[in-house]
C-alpha cells in the first residue's frame, strides 16, 4: 500500500476542493478581485452561512414550545427528504466518477 507522499496530499486537496465547490461551500477568491482587495485563496461561500442561518432556526423552532407536534413532524419529514435526496446526488457523482461500480 503506498504511503500518502506531497504529490498525495495535494490531489487529496484539489479534490476535496472541487467538490466542496462542486456543493457551493467554498468558493475561489482571485487576486484581480477587487473586492476582497487583492486577497486570494479559499472562502467559505454565502451559500453555506444562508444554509446554516436556515439551519439555525429551523433548529429554534424545535425548541419553540409554541410549535405544535404536527408541524416539527412535516419539518423532520422535509430533513428527511432533503437527505435522501443529497444521498442519492452523491451517490450518482460518486458512481460517475468511479466508471459507473
Amino acid at each position: 500500500m503506498a504511503g500518502f507522499g506531497p504529490d498525495h496530499r495535494g490531489q487529496m486537496l484539489e479534490r476535496a476542493r472541487a467538490k466542496l465547490t462542486r456543493l457551493g461551500l467554498i468558493e475561489h477568491i482571485s487576486y484581480l478581485n477587487s473586492r476582497y482587495g487583492g486577497q486570494h485563496g479559499w472562502r467559505l461561500s454565502s451559500r453555506f452561512e444562508t444554509a446554516l442561518r436556515q439551519l439555525a432556526e429551523k433548529c429554534a423552532m424545535f425548541k419553540d414550545t409554541s410549535t405544535s407536534s404536527r408541524e416539527k413532524d412535516a419539518l423532520l419529514l422535509q430533513f428527511t427528504d432533503a437527505r435522501r435526496a443529497a444521498g442519492l446526488t452523491a451517490k450518482a457523482e460518486c458512481q460517475a466518477e468511479n466508471g459507473g461500480e
